[in-house]
């Protein structure tokens, strides 16, 4: 059985205008003492990305991007970049 502790919000509103009118759809891998975070931003012109923590501990916030590198780029997904997924095969992270 799973034992689940609620801890409210956990990511704060910022500044960065990548992710101005939300943050949703989070995925997570979990290794060790390390939560590897990946998020969906949305912007106020709809624009959706991918936003990115490293967590060590239970809430130890010791990575955060202030300018994503993962960006849509074929012209059918012009306006997002969602539902993320990681998955970890040896080594790297997928």
């Amino acid at each position: 059985m799973v034992n689940v502790i609620k801890n409210g919000v956990i990511l704060k509103k910022t500044s960065f205008d990548f992710e101005n009118a939300g943050i949703l759809n989070p995925a997570i891998f979990y290794e060790g003492n390390k939560v590897l975070l990946f998020y969906r931003t949305v912007s106020l012109r709809n624009y959706s990305i991918m936003g990115y923590y490293v967590f060590y501990g239970r809430l130890n916030i010791v990575e955060r991007i202030d300018l994503p590198d993962l960006f849509p780029q074929a012209d059918y997904k012009s306006q997002s970049l969602a539902y993320p997924q990681i998955s970890k095969i040896d080594v790297p992270y997928y």
